[in-house]
């Protein structure tokens, strides 16, 4: 099972790497046109605004493609560099504090920031915790 990002988040990572990339090239075509052909700073500038743009849209197409996270023989993984990963059967502890979501092991824990998730991702990913029959705990009032 994907636990997706919300489309809001997906488009607005997408609208950033196409304004990078759309800014860069203009930024680049006008220091052509203007500029003397022995200044390689600013070409610099721009190149670096279009290789940033190149960077968000792959990052986007990612994002689109793998999602947030993902559950799948007992295990649930959060995809990305490095991402954590955490086997159902050895959580020991479940919280929630500020709408995100810690999964506790003897090792390690696992945060969930539940923001970025789409809200009927975020549903399924509820149910799948719930049915492991630990006890939420919420944070005491200060």
């Amino acid at each position: 099972m994907k636990i997706n990002y919300n489309p809001t988040r997906l488009k607005s990572n997408l609208n950033f790497g196409l304004a990078f990339l759309l800014f860069g090239l203009v930024t680049f075509i006008v220091e052509y046109i203007v500029s003397d052909y022995n200044s390689m700073s600013n070409h610099s500038i721009s190149a670096s605004l279009v290789i940033g743009g190149f960077i968000s849209i792959l990052y986007y197409y990612y994002d689109n493609s793998v999602q947030f996270l993902s559950i799948k023989n007992g295990v649930i993984k959060q995809h990305g560099l490095f991402g954590p990963r955490v086997k159902l059967k050895e959580i020991i502890e479940l919280k929630e504090f500020a709408g995100d979501y810690f999964l506790k092991t003897k090792r390690k824990t696992m945060i969930i920031d539940t923001s970025i998730i789409d809200a009927e991702s975020k549903k399924k990913l509820k149910e799948v915790l719930n049915e492991l029959g630990l006890e939420w705990l919420r944070p005491r009032n200060l």
